[in-house]
């Protein structure tokens, strides 16, 4: 077994040089199906994830807190299971969830007083460290009953959706994660599609939006200006009955690969599994044969594997960095216009000489 020791390390160059697509191809709600579900509890509205996918945080009315679960599979919601509930302060109809990026800091969307309650935590995705709420925001005017709310990754937007006007609402953060200085710059009504809007959830990207409710479906809508609602229009809507009749909260996985949601007809959370589109996703291995990357898709590569007696090449000119463990039997001809990154963590090896 050999450690790769050619390869060019240039972590800190090619961050700042060139910008960093996880993922070659986009997904679609059209020609989605619905995989695995999981139990969770009464009245089960917003749900969000924490810590890459192995928390899960769902708010409820009945009874009034939200509900942690962990999971053993990330993002696997039929691995779910309780390890605590805690009551949000000044919270009566906790509808939306939300976390920054970094987990420090929760945000509520209270359908009762119709504000969005910001909480600090002593650590990370610990809810359960929440105290009093520390900042907030008023949606009323021009909204009453807020349903749910979604963080813009970077803390400096946050949207929310709420009954009374069915309309997306975009808020600028002037201050990063401290929801008490968000104003709002545009909006988006959904009433077309949906008169009673429950759940929001927004891709990686800021591309497309997602809204749930009363219509039984999924909504999703592209917007040609990543992450303004304004430039939005509607693409398809996903028919979610009879898998679940009275659908409300929505969350999406990191990869933007699965939607999920919840229902109270059925007390679970359901995983809607995309349709990728845009052409072959050369930053994740198939799990047989040989592992082809197209360097143009500028792969982050985070999930360790195994290729047995199987190889890595690359074709087309650009970057890929390995931030995780891969066993092969080879690797092929690097390029003088291919650069090949190694972060601390990683391990190339090398079996077959």
């Amino acid at each position: 077994m050999l450690r790769i020791n050619k390869l060019i390390i240039l972590v800190i160059l090619l961050l700042i040089l060139r910008p960093v697509i996880c993922f070659a191809i986009t997904y679609e709600l059209e020609g989605a199906t619905i995989g695995d579900s999981g139990s969770i509890f009464a009245t089960p509205y917003s749900p969000v994830f924490g810590d890459d996918g192995s928390l899960l945080f769902v708010a409820s009315i009945n009874p009034v807190h939200v509900r942690a679960f962990e999971l053993s599979t990330p993002f696997n919601v039929s691995t779910a299971v309780n390890i605590y509930n805690k009551s949000m302060a000044s919270a009566t109809i906790p509808k939306g969830i939300a976390f920054n990026d970094n987990g420090s800091k929760a945000y509520i969307a209270d359908g009762g007083s119709d504000y969005i309650y910001q909480y600090e935590l002593n650590a990370p995705w610990n809810l359960s460290s929440a105290g009093a709420y520390s900042k907030r925001f008023d949606v009323n005017p021009p909204d009453t009953t807020v349903t749910a709310m979604y963080m813009k990754s970077n803390g400096l937007a946050a949207y929310y959706v709420g009954l009374s006007t069915d309309t997306v609402r975009h808020l600028i953060l002037s201050s990063a994660d401290d929801i008490s200085t968000a104003t709002e710059v545009g909006s988006f009504s959904v009433n077309a599609n949906e008169t009673v809007p429950q759940g929001l959830t927004f891709s990686s990207d800021g591309l497309k939006f997602y809204v749930i409710g009363g219509k039984d479906r999924i909504f999703q809508y592209s917007m040609s200006t990543a992450w303004n609602v304004t430039t939005a229009s509607s693409d398809y809507g996903l028919y979610v009955n009879p898998t679940d009749s009275t659908p409300y909260g929505l969350t999406i996985s990191d990869d933007d690969s699965s939607l999920f949601f919840t229902g109270e007809q059925r007390d679970k959370i359901f995983e809607v599994i995309l349709t990728p589109v845009g052409g072959t996703d050369t930053c994740t291995y198939s799990g047989s044969g040989n592992w082809e990357i197209d360097l143009e898709d500028s792969c982050v590569i985070n999930e360790d594997y195994s290729l047995g007696v199987n190889n890595i090449s690359f074709t087309n000119t650009g970057t890929v960095s390995f931030n995780s463990t891969i066993d092969m039997n080879s690797l092929g001809v690097i390029a003088n216009n291919q650069l090949i990154s190694i972060l601390s963590n990683a391990l190339l090896n090398i079996t077959g000489g």
